[in-house]
């Protein structure tokens, strides 16, 4: 029973690392928490999540080091938004 049970240990985790991966790599919207980095307008800002600064869109004004969710549209980074 000690191989066998290893075997299905193994296969479980063979499949939720497929699971989260194809999670990752899905077509969905994400929510990302950023910081703000610079302010370049009103209605436009730099961000920084991860390593990564992005350029977003926001309805209302937010400050150097305010701390927002930014809405990522299926795998397209190049039109982020913040959402609050």
């Amino acid at each position: 029973m000690g191989k066998a049970t290893k075997a299905i240990e193994e296969m479980q985790d063979a499949i939720l690392l497929s699971i989260k991966k194809l999670i990752a790599d899905s077509e969905s919207v994400k929510v990302i928490k950023c910081r703000v980095t610079e302010v370049i307008d009103s209605n436009k800002y730099k961000v920084f999540n991860n390593g990564s600064i992005y350029t977003v869109k926001a309805r209302w004004t937010y400050n150097i080091n305010d701390i927002v969710y930014v809405m990522v549209l299926p795998n397209n980074y190049n039109d982020m938004f913040i959402i609050y």
